[in-house]
């Protein structure tokens, strides 16, 4: 009995699967009951199940139950992945249904119905391809051969060559398109209406071609095959500008990708793929040479999309429309996309200019300027952060709070744990940068800053020293205190001998001040002005006299202690830059391989700067 089951299965299996596949899965359900007896799976409730079974009385447990159990659970993932119904689980699903019936004959018939079930299905899915090969072969040669005014022109206008239309294997359904009588005789009405490519006219009792007029780009499977097709009207007629199939038996808008049976190929030299809207933006990247390059088929991206490109590429970067439109869409793709990002795969963003889309951006600039502007891409997570930064008033508790909100809320919709933990990371980071004294300890001596500047004053200051970093500015604080306190700081070299500047014309300044200091001479604030006159330093000192930041504080505050004090507040600042600097790398770093190393290497260094 034992082999008779053997040879049946490995039969069945072989139909739809190949030899080897069928050998090997035939011998893993007769080697496996040995383990599930080990582990004493067979006593599980639901074998009680199948106590009176006919067919099970004369089959070892073990083996009934491995089977029972392996086709069980692969339909269940398989049902969760979301993936179609296809002819390999309905097999599986006929084993299951044929242990649970009571006789080895009523078994039999069910798997011999699921077997013909099958056979009509292949059939069916068979008639579909065919129909559909010959659509894409009839209007392709067509568009080869038979050129109107109108088609070149619009060819011209888009840059279509005969190497893309070849390539991509694009056809063009004329308005007086008759293809349907040219099916008839071969395929039922039935079937051709199941490919998708024509509809029944009621008021004129007609089949009409759904992509008359249009130029079609055939979808094609993972293995070439074509699924489906998408159509670009070339008439200023008022109708959609790209339609696509409908969906049908093999065919699911959320689940292919244009392009990605070719794209796919290139993978082992590239771990990015670029993600597009239109198929048009595919043709014409490709054409430069990107061809790591799929589209999405101009409807809203899907995770199930993005875990089809995953299978190949691990960093997905999602180019879309530089309009606002692009960026809506963007914003909401990133926001359905939150739950399935995984720790070893990226999505970034990448927005072109104003009314450039991929198609004419890399027509106008080329390969090169494309792949330089593509380094502008910015993170998911930055993404999220930018649009919902732009929407407070920082100004406002109550926003801020909300803001914190929304920040957690979209932090919860990642279903990976780590990845959930870093984000949340992330998003604290910036919030704390907003509101520093909310969420971080401060040294920082207020009451020196109590007085009020006049608001044309601070206008000025704020542009005219917005082209300094806020390191230059300290720089230029601590630079401002010794210049205008020089009998002070004569007394206090070793302070200055203990500071570290960071850019390099304050470095080379602060020696020489330290060496005309140190030289015995006495100078005044003038006189030492003076002695830079005609050096490299003479635009540097105007520089700190008119946007050092202190120079305000220090004409209200003369005392030379509260001086000390601010020198002291400023020279702690600067000590932290460098540490600010490696946390701000870090960030980085988790954002593009977020790990537990560089987790707590970042949470060390903070603890040390909130203490600081």
């Amino acid at each position: 009995m034992k082999k008779i089951c053997l040879i049946i299965f490995y039969k069945i299996f072989s139909y739809f699967f190949s030899k080897n596949e069928s050998i090997l899965l035939s011998l893993f359900l007769f080697t496996i009951p040995s383990i599930i007896t080990i582990l004493n799976i067979e006593s599980l409730p639901y074998i009680n199940l199948l106590e009176k079974n006919f067919y099970f009385s004369r089959v070892p447990k073990p083996m009934i139950s491995s089977l029972y159990l392996f086709s069980f659970l692969y339909l269940l993932v398989s049902m969760e992945k979301g993936e179609l119904f296809t002819k390999k689980k309905f097999i599986l699903l006929g084993i299951i249904l044929g242990f649970t019936v009571s006789s080895f004959y009523h078994f039999f018939i069910i798997e011999i119905i699921t077997f013909l079930f099958f056979l009509i299905y292949k059939f069916k899915f068979n008639f579909l391809k065919k129909i559909l090969e010959q659509y894409k072969s009839y209007y392709h040669n067509a568009l080869k051969n038979k050129k109107s005014k109108e088609l070149e022109s619009y060819l011209c206008k888009r840059g279509l060559t005969d190497k893309e239309i070849n390539y991509f294997k694009i056809g063009f359904v004329p308005k007086e398109a008759i293809f349907f009588d040219k099916l008839k005789d071969n395929f039922s009405e039935s079937d051709i209406l199941n490919s998708g490519l024509f509809y029944f006219d009621e008021k004129n009792k007609k089949y009409i071609e759904r992509f008359r007029d249009r130029l079609i780009f055939p979808i094609n499977g993972l293995t070439g095959s074509t699924i489906a097709f998408g159509g670009r009207i070339i008439s200023n007629q008022k109708s959609a500008k790209y339609i696509n199939s409908p969906e049908t038996l093999f065919f699911k808008k959320g689940n292919s990708l244009f392009n990605l049976d070719k794209s796919r190929h290139s993978s082992a030299s590239y771990d990015e793929v670029f993600l597009v809207e239109g198929y048009m933006d595919v043709i014409t990247l490709t054409k430069f040479g990107i061809i790591n390059t799929v589209a999405n088929l101009g409807t809203a991206l899907t995770e199930r999309q993005v875990e089809t490109a995953w299978r190949f590429f691990n960093h997905i970067i999602i180019c879309f429309d530089g309009d606002q439109g692009g960026v809506n869409a963007a914003v909401r793709a990133a926001d359905r996309l939150l739950s399935v990002i995984r720790p070893d795969f990226k999505i970034s963003f990448l927005f072109l200019p104003k009314n450039k889309d991929p198609d004419n951006f890399i027509a106008e600039n080329g390969k090169d300027y494309f792949l330089s502007y593509a380094n502008k891409k910015i993170s998911i997570y930055d993404l999220i952060w930018n649009h919902h930064y732009s929407d407070i008033d920082i100004n406002q508790p109550s926003s801020l709070a909300q803001l914190d909100k929304i920040l957690k809320n979209q932090s919860n919709k990642i279903k990976d744990e780590t990845v959930r933990k870093y984000t949340k990371e992330f998003f604290l980071n910036k919030l704390n940068q907003l509101t520093p004294l909310t969420n971080k300890k401060q040294k920082i001596n207020f009451r020196l800053y109590r007085a009020a500047q006049p608001l044309s004053l601070t206008k000025e200051i704020f542009f005219k020293k917005k082209n300094y970093k806020e390191v230059e500015l300290k720089e230029f604080s601590i630079l401002y205190l010794i210049i205008n306190n020089l009998n002070v700081f004569e007394k206090k070299i070793e302070l200055l001998s203990e500071l570290k500047l960071y850019t390099k014309i304050c470095v080379e300044f602060l020696n020489k001040i330290i060496d005309l200091l140190t030289s015995n001479k006495t100078y005044e604030t003038n006189a030492f002005k003076e002695k830079f006159k005609r050096t490299k330093y003479f635009n540097l000192i105007n520089d700190i006299n008119a946007f050092a930041p202190v120079k305000f504080i220090t004409e209200i505050k003369k005392d030379n202690d509260e001086m000390l004090l601010i020198f002291e507040e400023i020279n702690n600042d600067l000590k932290k830059f460098a540490l600010n600097q490696k946390i701000d790398s870090l960030e980085k770093k988790m954002i593009q391989n977020m790990n537990e190393e560089t987790y707590k290497e970042l949470l060390d260094l903070k603890k040390q700067a909130n203490n600081d």
